[in-house]
């Protein structure tokens, strides 16, 4: 049963039961994240020496070092200028050369023609 939401229609709701329910759940979910920072809190402190070790290891890497220096490639297309009317806000990006929505040209293909079992009606 979800907070708040009674199972029967008719039922008269208790705002005082379920504050004090909300409040119960709430301090069971803060517990719980206590009980795992005690528990479990070494995951963190070893995912940081892994990720530091990780680090020394791949400043050697000449492999690493190229899909490094292509992820650093930034992205060159602009939006600019933005249209100063709302009436030219929705679909203005793509009418520019760098976001154009069709790569290879438009659509050519033509719709198949309906089945000689279709009929259209005129009347």
């Amino acid at each position: 049963m979800a907070f708040g939401k009674s199972t029967d229609s008719k039922r008269i709701k208790n705002a005082v039961l379920e504050d004090q329910l909300w409040r119960t759940y709430i301090a069971s979910e803060e517990k719980t994240n206590q009980n795992w920072k005690n528990k479990w809190n070494w995951i963190l402190d070893e995912y940081d020496e892994l990720h530091k070790k990780l680090g020394e290891l791949s400043k050697d890497s000449a492999f690493l070092s190229d899909v490094n220096k292509n992820l650093r490639e930034t992205d060159k297309r602009t939006i600019k200028p933005i249209p100063e009317t709302t009436n030219h806000e929705y679909g203005w990006i793509p009418s520019l050369p760098d976001f154009k929505l069709e790569k290879y040209g438009a659509d050519v293909d033509s719709p198949a023609p309906l089945p000689e079992t279709y009929h259209i009606f005129k009347g």
